[in-house]
């Protein structure tokens, strides 16, 4: 909930900010320019917004014709010169509304489902105990946030208790607005069970991929199912029944599989839907780095530098290197403190927010000029 308003209060001050722009820069703003102003910035606005925008200004540009005109007199003048002042304002209003409205979009804000994957890093494993011990943090994130989650993929180790890779598909308010900046490389340091010693040094990875629908067709003609047994623990039924499904869509060779249920349907069904969530994903990013500049596209790169957060057991402390900043009880943080994990993620959520108003509001200003 507390992120839902942060989210709210961020955009408010996004769209006051623009409003403040566009009340105090001479305002020159032709549907043209506004045209290359959101595609720059990879702005999408409605059909009948930009109808709307046109009119009024095909409306704007007719009444300056106008009062051009020499045999207008003054009280005439007069009113033309208050119709002007109403036309401008209803442009810089719907101005400020369709960027409002494109950035929610383009933030990727509207998505409440999305794809998490955590693997084993560096370390052995110490490193596959801590993906284990991640995988259990986001798990009560969902239950402490009320979203819904299915596990799609979950490579354990039955020896030891770790896991070498595991994935979730999660849906809910706000899943992928948060869970977006967990994407990176996690460190961890401690003192091994096997060796009080010397501190262990290890990682774990984790990537979210937003579930994106209807971004390209996906044919049922190129979609290839295999069907096997299941591995690992279970008894006979998992050895003897083709429950397993693997998936794979022919055009791009991607393929996904899923044996966590005894049931084929499910696991068909999950493994769909993560199939197409990725394949989506790839269409969606394929399109938009040919529409967006170079420098655009680093801007989102950068988000995902290594070692974003870095877990110190022995002095109780995990540091969030993209904020600078610290946070302690590192045990109660691993074993169910969801409120310890939002305050990383609202916080790295504005920051996020505070990037793209800095780098509208100088784009903006560029068109205003």
């Amino acid at each position: 909930m507390f992120g839902t308003k942060c989210g709210q209060l961020v955009a408010k001050c996004v769209a006051h900010s623009l409003r403040t722009q566009l009340r105090h820069k001479s305002y020159d703003l032709s549907s043209h320019k506004l045209r290359q102003f959101l595609s720059q910035n990879s702005l999408r606005v409605s059909v009948p917004a930009m109808k709307t925008y046109e009119s009024t200004e095909h409306e704007l540009n007719e009444l300056m014709a106008h009062m051009d005109e020499q045999h207008v007199d003054k009280e005439l003048r007069d009113l033309m010169d208050t119709e002007r002042h109403e036309l401008t304002d209803r442009m810089r209003q719907l101005v400020d509304s369709m960027i409002s409205d494109a950035m929610f979009t383009a933030d990727d804000r509207h998505i409440s489902e999305c794809c998490l994957d955590v693997n084993c890093g560096v370390g052995g494993q110490e490193a596959m105990l801590f993906t284990k011990e991640l995988l259990d943090v986001y798990v009560m994130l969902c239950d402490h946030q009320r979203w819904k989650y299915s596990m799609v993929a979950n490579d354990c180790d039955t020896d030891f208790g770790g896991t070498r890779h595991s994935s979730l598909i999660i849906s809910g308010t706000d899943c992928y607005r948060l869970l977006r900046h967990e994407a990176g490389v996690h460190r961890v340091q401690r003192f091994p069970k096997t060796d009080r010693h010397r501190v262990h040094t290890s990682t774990a990875t984790v990537s979210v991929i937003p579930v994106r629908h209807d971004v390209i067709d996906i044919k049922d003609s190129d979609l290839v199912f295999k069907m096997t047994t299941s591995q690992g623990a279970g008894g006979q039924h998992v050895n003897r029944t083709l429950t397993c499904v693997r998936v794979t869509h022919t055009p791009t060779g991607v393929s996904t599989e899923c044996q966590e249920t005894r049931s084929q349907l499910q696991n068909k069904d999950i493994a769909l839907r993560k199939l197409k969530a990725i394949i989506n994903e790839m269409a969606y990013e394929k399109k938009r780095t040919e529409e967006v500049t170079t420098k655009r596209a680093q801007v989102g790169i950068a988000a995902r530098s290594d070692k974003i957060r870095t877990y110190n057991f022995p002095q109780n402390r995990i540091t969030d290197h993209r904020l600078g900043d610290d946070i302690h009880d590192i045990e109660v943080f691993m074993k169910g403190g969801s409120e310890k994990l939002l305050y990383f993620l609202n916080k790295l959520e504005d920051q996020r927010q505070r990037l793209v108003l800095s780098r509208i509001s100088a784009d903006l200003d560029q068109f205003l000029s």
